[in-house]
């Protein structure tokens, strides 16, 4: 038995396999939320709403927001399926600022 795992082993290791798991995603914390947070592309996971905002995910958690340290696989699907969609409302507002600034 001992020789058929040392086996088992040695032709994972040449065969340069790697395992690389986490539990769960790590997140940073901070105590300020973003400005008007609410009004970025948002979607549900892991039991609370997350919004896209300065290129990562971060929800409000109390007094607290907090965000991914890595994105999540199924929130990254998500972004690429449909947050570079939508047209940026941001952006728009930007430039509405920018045009009444001209005039």
């Amino acid at each position: 038995m001992r020789s058929a795992w040392f086996g088992l082993m040695s032709v994972v290791a040449l065969s340069g396999c790697y395992v690389h798991a986490r539990s769960e995603p790590a997140y940073v914390e901070t105590t300020a939320a973003p400005v008007e947070y609410n009004t970025y592309p948002a979607t549900f996971y892991e039991g609370h709403n997350v919004y896209w905002v300065g290129n990562r995910w971060g929800w409000h958690d109390g007094d607290h927001w907090r965000y991914y340290d890595h994105e999540p696989v199924e929130l990254r699907r998500h972004r690429e399926a449909y947050v570079h969609r939508a047209p940026d409302r941001h952006e728009e507002r930007r430039e509405e600022h920018r045009e009444d600034h001209r005039r």
